[in-house]
């Protein structure tokens, strides 16, 4: 009599070049990267999960500060080496999660990660002040922060000291009058506090210079002809 052969099926995912054999009932190993970590309001960050399952469908979501659920921003399936990778741009620092269903072979899984993000300051200054005129500097904070402080710093006597606090208006702008007193260079930056939704930001550093004076030249004036002076 002969004996009957029994075959047993096992499927595995390829990662790395290794076979991974998933045991039954099973969670991966999940991870949820982002490549920047911080950024600046609008710039780019890759959210990258690694889970080691090809081909598998991951669900992608995000929450920001203050909100008590994630929104699902997008659906991602990960390539032959058990990984897919998201662009992102956050306007303000969010939560990311990236979760797996599950499946007959897999338990469901998720990981989260969280991007900070920079406002942008930007501060305008004249390169150029004469001793004794007035010039504008101009700070504008994106996104919008209507009501919110920010702090101009001047470099003097080799530091940063504090020159004026400015309260944004209801278009995030703000600015105020510098009289150059003195010749000589002077250096302006211009910062915000973090707040719930955003890290501190701040903005480059503006350089002025103050000279006495335009240096326009002016034409000397004719001497005075006396009613004596003989005529041509």
């Amino acid at each position: 009599m002969r004996r009957a052969r029994r075959f047993v099926c096992v499927s595995a995912v390829v990662l790395g070049g290794l076979a991974l054999t998933p045991a039954a009932g099973a969670a991966p190993s999940f991870v949820l990267s982002a490549s920047p970590p911080t950024v600046d309001c609008g710039a780019s960050t890759a959210l990258t999960a690694r889970l080691g399952v090809a081909g598998a469908t991951v669900r992608l979501s995000r929450k920001a500060a203050g909100e008590s659920e994630f929104r699902l921003i997008d659906t991602v399936v990960t390539d032959a080496g058990g990984a897919v990778t998201y662009d992102a741009a956050p306007r303000a620092t969010m939560t990311y999660l990236a979760e797996l269903p599950g499946d007959a072979e897999w338990l469901p899984a998720s990981a989260k990660v969280t991007v900070t993000v920079r406002p942008l300051v930007r501060l305008v200054a004249p390169g150029t002040v004469y001793r004794g005129a007035r010039a504008r500097l101009s700070v504008q904070v994106v996104p919008s922060h209507p009501g919110a402080t920010v702090t101009v710093e001047m470099w003097s006597g080799g530091a940063w000291t504090t020159w004026r606090t400015l309260t944004l208006g209801d278009d995030s702008r703000a600015a105020a009058l510098w009289s150059a007193g003195r010749v000589g260079r002077r250096a302006f930056r211009a910062g915000v506090a973090a707040d719930e939704e955003h890290a501190a930001g701040a903005s480059g550093v503006r350089r002025a210079r103050s000279p006495a004076s335009s240096g326009a030249r002016r034409c000397p004036r004719p001497p005075a002809t006396s009613a004596s002076s003989p005529r041509g």
